[in-house]
């Protein structure tokens, strides 16, 4: 089912045109292993899911051991992950090298686990504009977000409303270009009710068997608590109180839609949750 499912993806991301900004994701290994983890595939999976282009694959082994075995130890991880690469039909031709150990001047028993591992260099995908929306579309996409967010102000204490108008790039903690109209609406909401407190909530899709999600950006897992706190740190830097917010990702821990059959599923899980957590008349005083 997975295989199945990262087929469409791949062939969709041919249509992209791919920029010059390069991305580097690395996967470790155990000592003495080329296997690869069920965590570390799932964040190549992401490079197909967010239709990115792999350069080249590069090999490495930690001090222990000789020169000789490390190289060739070296070769295998990266050659393990391209047959990997095969498998979910993301490239057939891209050059994987052992580039041997890694010296290391401090000395440790066990060695270094950071230096056991494969980066993958990729090529990062240019976002695809959206096409422009006529000034009397965009009004009505407003005006009915508008109406949501007033739905904030009749919340309890504990109650949440998702915000999917508010998405982001794939494998990104970027907002995209058309979501940021609604952030400002959101903004303008919270500095004329300056009676609530809120969390934001940070939910990712697609990766249900790892804690949360691969970031393209700041390069860790912590995706969905990356684009919590990219809303709050936008909130916070137009003027909104930081004592009157906080933020959380939850990862794919909570899923609306278990398990994914479309792209309906995915956008549905892959959303934004505003929580109202107090209500005040001095909670901006």
């Amino acid at each position: 089912m997975r295989l199945r499912s990262l087929l469409f993806p791949a062939i969709l991301c041919k249509a992209f045109t791919v920029s010059a900004q390069t991305d580097t994701l690395r996967v470790h290994f155990a000592i003495n292993s080329s296997v690869l983890r069920t965590n570390d595939k799932k964040l190549i999976d992401s490079l197909v899911l967010n239709c990115y282009s792999v350069k080249s694959i590069l090999g490495y082994a930690d001090y222990l051991g000789t020169a000789t075995g490390n190289q060739i130890l070296s070769e295998q991880r990266a050659e393990a992950v391209k047959t990997y690469f095969k498998t979910i039909d993301l490239t057939f031709d891209t050059p994987a090298y052992g580039m041997g150990m890694i010296k290391n001047s401090v000395d440790r028993t066990l060695g270094n686990p950071n230096d056991r591992r494969v980066d993958i260099i990729a090529l990062r995908p240019a976002p695809v504009a959206p096409p422009s929306l006529k000034p009397t579309t965009q009004d009505s996409l407003n005006e009915n977000f508008k109406r949501k967010i007033e739905e904030l102000g009749n919340l309890s204490v504990g109650d949440a409303l998702q915000f999917s108008e508010l998405n982001f790039y794939g494998g990104r903690h970027i907002l995209t270009r058309q979501s940021m109209p609604y952030l400002d609406i959101l903004l303008d909401y919270l500095r004329k009710h300056t009676d609530i407190k809120i969390e934001i909530q940070g939910h990712v899709c697609c990766s249900f068997n790892v804690k949360d999600g691969y970031d393209f950006d700041s390069h860790d897992s912590h995706l969905s608590v990356n684009r919590a706190k990219a809303i709050f740190d936008y909130l916070a830097g137009q003027g909104i109180k930081k004592s009157r917010m906080r933020y959380r990702g939850f990862g794919a821990t909570k899923p609306k839609i278990y398990p994914e059959q479309s792209k309906a599923d995915e956008d549905a899980n892959r959303r934004v949750e505003i929580v109202i957590t107090a209500k005040s008349t001095d909670t901006d005083k």
